[in-house]
């Protein structure tokens, strides 16, 4: 499998949808990601490992998610992209492989604080997650 697509949505400094396309030229390649402290490289990096691992991964990751959802935001969700490479990735078993991407995710939800006159935020309660995946085709197209 290879990651094609990150996609994430008010997680920390990313505000609103954001998309890095990771798709290498025929023949691999590298991704380097560079940029100055506090700019997201880490975030982006966490977003993808909870999106690809699920809720149990993600609560090892991120001890608090208090921080988690941007402030001022009542949910936020990181998305990955993947795609199966057949002379790489066999299947075994029943049933067969899924043609075209798969997307893997999770969504965090903010309750309301009601000391903060209805505008959810970062400090308010983001550990409520649900776990989207694995879809098959497009799943939150829409968002990213």
């Amino acid at each position: 499998m290879h990651v094609t697509k990150v996609g994430l949505s008010n997680i920390r400094g990313f505000t609103g949808p954001r998309t890095v396309n990771l798709t290498l030229p025929d023949g691999g390649g590298w991704i380097v990601m560079a940029g100055r402290n506090g700019s997201g490289k880490t975030t982006l990096l966490k977003a993808l490992a909870v999106a690809l691992g699920g809720p149990s991964v993600a609560r090892t990751l991120v001890s608090d998610f208090s921080g988690w959802v941007s402030q001022g935001e009542r949910e936020g969700w990181a998305q990955a992209y993947i795609t199966r490479d057949p002379s790489l990735d066999v299947l075994r078993g029943r049933g067969r492989a899924p043609d075209g991407p798969q997307v893997l995710g999770l969504t965090w939800t903010c309750d309301p604080d009601p000391a903060d006159s209805g505008v959810g935020g970062a400090h308010a309660g983001a550990d409520a997650m649900q776990y989207e995946g694995p879809r098959v085709g497009g799943g939150r197209q829409n968002r990213t």
